[in-house]
């Protein structure tokens, strides 16, 4: 599959994640921000809650990202413990059930979790028109420089049809699997669920041989993060403290991950085709029917 095709149409970065877009069926009002910044410290990350404790909904302004301007404190070497730490944290987020919404490229979209099936949704005036279906543990596969991390269901409202890919189509001398606005948002979807699921395996990685890892903290609109970045050698250290966070900035690659205390992944490396989640809303629970799919699906041609 050419996966340049729209790798280029849609640059998500800080700002351009943040245009204004239609509220996500069900999601809150963001104005009433629910959530407090804690202060960065050096403390060490904990595991987060556990699986099956309560977890308490959030809302969180886009205007608040929108301005949101993360200052690193606290830098220092990451221990085994503190990658541990963030590890169980973000898998714990993998066996919970939630619904988030969040701001994206194109606007506010919605994703439904449970720890057997991801949906995404996107909707105009709360009438969907694109809605994506996966399993979680088979959206991050080894090769993570892949815009589109397949199998996926990509159900579109507006023809009544869903269709399988799995990032191996073929779409022949058309410049796209759909079109060009059906296509970033497919890869949104398929970036947004991959950021939670790939989380534990990318923490796993920087215990490998020749990394150097740091730990940081910044605050956010949805309280504290806790950052582990790759830098060239321990006295690349004292030149983050105090530096600015820019997700998705060539300033930034050296990123690798920052979770919330719950263990959402807020930014994902560089690279990703998603590299800030700025999450509005997020409540402990599913709607029912959630992971059928709503129309007949299709063969992709």
């Amino acid at each position: 599959m050419a996966t340049a095709l729209v790798a280029g149409a849609v640059v998500f970065s800080v700002a351009g994640c943040l245009r204004a877009g239609a509220p996500a069926p069900g999601a809150t009002d963001a104005s009433a921000s629910s959530s407090s910044p804690l202060t960065a410290t050096a403390s060490p990350p904990t595991a987060g809650p556990a699986a099956t404790g309560a977890w308490t909904p959030f809302t969180a302004s886009p205007a608040d990202w929108e301005s949101w301007a993360p200052v690193m404190a606290g830098v220092r070497p990451a221990t085994d413990a503190d990658v541990s730490a963030l590890q169980a944290r973000a898998e714990t987020v993998l066996r919970r059930t939630f619904t988030v919404t969040a701001v994206g490229g194109l606007g506010e979209f919605e994703m439904n979790w449970s720890p057997t099936h991801a949906r995404v949704l996107f909707s105009v005036r709360s009438q969907v028109y694109l809605e994506t279906h996966s399993t979680p543990g088979s959206t991050a596969p080894p090769e993570r420089e892949a815009v589109l991390r397949g199998p996926l269901t990509v159900c579109l409202h507006q023809e009544a049809r869903c269709t399988r890919i799995t990032g191996d189509e073929d779409p022949g001398d058309r410049p796209h699997l759909f079109d060009t606005m059906t296509d970033s948002l497919v890869y949104l979807a398929s970036a947004s669920a991959t950021a939670q699921a790939a989380a534990p395996q990318l923490l796993d990685e920087v215990r490998g041989p020749g990394a150097t890892a740091a730990l940081t903290t910044v605050e956010s609109p949805i309280g504290r993060l806790d950052c582990v970045l790759l830098v060239e050698d321990a006295a690349a250290l004292d030149r983050l403290e105090g530096k600015p966070l820019e997700p998705g900035s060539s300033e930034s690659d050296h990123t690798v991950l920052c979770l919330d205390a719950r263990g959402f992944v807020v930014v994902s490396p560089g690279a990703s085709f998603l590299p800030l989640t700025a999450y509005t809303s997020m409540r402990p629970d599913v709607p029912a029917g959630f992971d059928r799919l709503p129309f007949a699906v299709h063969a992709y041609s």
